[in-house]
């Protein structure tokens, strides 16, 4: 499977309460405890290469965000693609070094990257106001200004605003930010999906609000198959039985009432 004209890059992080010397603390991830893998996705929402992190990469060339960058994206390079990273990667090193590579760079910047232009940086700017600046190499380093400032990076794009409809209002947004936002959705859709839980573990859950509640249940009379390898009930016969479930917690809430 190859990207068809752009991929995104991000940090997913494996729940792992176990001991593990790489085991790592992410403050604002569900999970806080865990595996931290670097995920090459595309959409919509297949993921095409894995890096775990273990430990501290040096590289007096490069620093570590575009090190995996560049190392996940070595097989779709050299194509025309569009790569979409948030701030923790990107910088003007890396947009230059893909720009060599035939492929576009489109992400959201750190305000305090060495390589900034302060033009834009220092810039005060009011609600809806944007400014940019391009260099000679064809990178734009945009500001705008929504609730809060946000800078962002792309060797595709100019300054183009476009109108969009939210909440029943038509506001003025750059047309990189929705870009990216779109670009970004193929790995926030696969974390989702890897996160959602097993029936088996949905199962459970259920029973456990069950006992919490000290809900009794009825006998369950129906007929159903068992699977021929091992002690588990089939499939159907596990649906109907949180079906029941669900409707005795809810009888039991509306009492409550």
């Amino acid at each position: 499977m190859q990207p068809y004209d752009s991929f995104c890059i991000d940090e997913s992080l494996i729940k792992f309460m176990g001991r593990l010397s790489f085991k790592q603390y992410i403050r604002n991830k569900k999970s806080r405890f865990g595996i931290k893998l670097f995920k090459l996705c595309i959409s919509p929402c297949y993921t095409l290469a894995i890096k775990v992190y273990a430990g501290k990469e040096a590289n007096a060339e490069l620093n570590v965000g575009s090190k995996i960058v560049l190392e996940l994206s070595e097989p779709y390079l050299d194509c025309g693609r569009t790569l979409y990273v948030d701030n923790w990667y990107i910088s003007i090193e890396l947009a230059e070094s893909l720009n060599g590579r035939q492929t576009h760079l489109v992400g959201t910047l750190r305000s305090n990257r060495k390589s900034n232009p302060k033009d834009v940086t220092q810039k005060k700017l009011k609600r809806a106001e944007v400014i940019s600046m391009r260099s000679f190499s064809n990178i734009l380093v945009l500001k705008w200004k929504d609730k809060r400032d946000l800078y962002m990076l792309s060797t595709k794009h100019n300054s183009e605003m476009i109108s969009i409809d939210h909440c029943g209002k038509y506001i003025e947004k750059p047309k990189v930010v929705i870009d990216y936002n779109l670009g970004k959705s193929s790995i926030d859709l696969s974390d989702q999906l890897s996160s959602f839980p097993t029936h088996c573990a949905a199962i459970l859950n259920v029973e456990n609000l069950i006992k919490k509640n000290d809900i009794m249940l009825p006998e369950v009379t129906m007929n159903h198959d068992f699977v021929k390898a091992g002690r588990s009930r089939c499939f159907k016969w596990y649906l109907k039985r949180v079906g029941h479930m669900h409707k005795i917690i809810q009888q039991k809430c509306i009492l409550n009432v």
